[in-house]
């Protein structure tokens, strides 16, 4: 059946209005019947118009409006989307900010509840992929299940403003204020000061900069992770200390910023040969860290920080070495749903078995490595990935 904006598509819509209404129960619920089914063919029309019509006119005499939106909350992205062309009544529900909150809510809790975890992967086929996440300043906040974006515009610190510099971002929701954040963090070249600046979604605008509290340095080559209302990411300070290594949180509510320690058994190695990355558990509700030998990638040890800012409940809980000695274990990129973890791992093999960095899949229990079939880029990320129509009632929103 092909689909159309307008009234053309409310049998679709019906249809699945009766399928949740009646066989989800809510119908019994209210005191109806199976013969009051909205598509009822007792009543008839002189034209088809004249019958769509009545049918929207069925559909409010029999269900309330808190009904009909929570018959919406569990349509999926497509026919929800569809469905805003039905009727302005209908449109306007479904881009008010709330129904959107709603909906990803109820999203979130029906993944988690049947095991769902999508991961989102960032295929990226440039070798100077680095220079450009260190140094650009053009972002955009993208939705691929609408296809929907909002361009930022151009924060304040840049070469033409501020000079040299350095970048690392962090994108986080603030679940305080249901808002959108983008934060990047600046730190001058050479590193004596380092800044941050915000972006706020619903605010359309970036903050004025200011100093991170404490002054530190970043590892720009290295991901942020967010937990716990917090973006992390491993920082080290400018000049010596008790301890020169740490992890630097943002709190995104509050936009201030918090050390927590690393293990203990870490720092004294971390200048000469180690290099680490934060990640986020399996479950999503635990910092992890992945620790690895930073010049030969011989080596990989996977930690997870089991009590949120709890120095002592650092545990290792896996280490991994490549299976053949031509490979490199490359970089992880996250934790799955079932507490696996994705690497990248270099093969240097020839012959039948092309050469080139693949993702694999590390069962930790078993220590078995299974390959994903991804081969192609030359850079990755992943990150946990929930489906929304989140940007569907901004109006500076384009269609890619």
């Amino acid at each position: 059946m092909t689909l159309r904006a307008g009234k053309s598509i409310l049998p679709y819509f019906i249809n699945i209005m009766n399928d949740i209404y009646f066989k989800g129960n809510v119908a019994s619920q209210l005191g109806f019947t199976p013969e009051q089914k909205l598509c009822s063919s007792a009543k008839t029309t002189s034209s088809p118009e004249a019958s769509i019509d009545w049918k929207i006119e069925a559909m409010s005499d029999y269900l309330p409006q808190e009904v009909i939106t929570n018959i919406l909350l569990r349509l999926p992205i497509k026919s929800l989307v569809i469905c805003t062309s039905v009727c302005k009544s209908w449109g306007s529900m479904i881009t008010n900010s709330s129904f959107i909150q709603a909906h990803l809510s109820h999203r979130i809790n029906f993944n988690n509840l049947h095991g769902t975890h999508l991961l989102l992967l960032h295929g990226v086929s440039c070798e100077n992929y680095d220079d450009l996440s260190r140094l650009g300043y053009n972002f955009m906040i993208w939705n691929p299940s609408i296809r929907k974006s909002v361009i930022l515009p151009k924060p304040g610190l840049r070469y033409e403003t501020f000079g040299g510099y350095n970048a690392c971002h962090g994108f986080a929701f603030d679940a305080i204020t249901k808002d959108y954040k983008v934060v990047r963090i600046v730190e001058e070249e050479p590193g004596d000061q380092t800044f941050v600046e915000v972006y706020s979604l619903a605010a359309g605008s970036w903050s004025d900069s200011r100093l991170v509290d404490p002054q530190c340095g970043i590892n720009i080559g290295s991901p942020q992770a967010f937990v716990n209302g917090a973006l992390h990411w491993d920082a080290h300070r400018f000049r010596s200390s008790s301890y020169r290594y740490f992890i630097l949180a943002f709190d995104v509510s509050s936009e201030l910023f918090r050390e927590m320690m690393l293990p203990k058994s870490l720092d004294p190695k971390l200048a000469s040969f180690l290099s680490l990355q934060l990640s986020v558990s399996g479950d999503g509700k635990s910092l992890a860290m992945f620790v690895r030998d930073s010049t030969r990638s011989s080596f990989l040890d996977i930690w997870v920080m089991k009590e949120y800012s709890v120095q002592e409940s650092w545990t290792k809980l896996y280490s991994i070495y490549p299976q053949d000695p031509a490979d490199s274990l490359l970089r992880p990129l996250c934790f799955r749903k079932s507490g696996e973890v994705v690497l990248e791992i270099y093969r240097r093999r020839y012959g039948e078995i092309k050469t080139g960095i693949e993702l694999f899949s590390l069962d930790l229990v078993s220590g078995q490595l299974e390959p994903l079939g991804i081969s192609r880029y030359h850079y990755h990320t992943m990150d946990p990935y929930h489906e929304s129509i989140v940007l569907l009632d901004r109006n500076d929103a384009i269609f890619c």
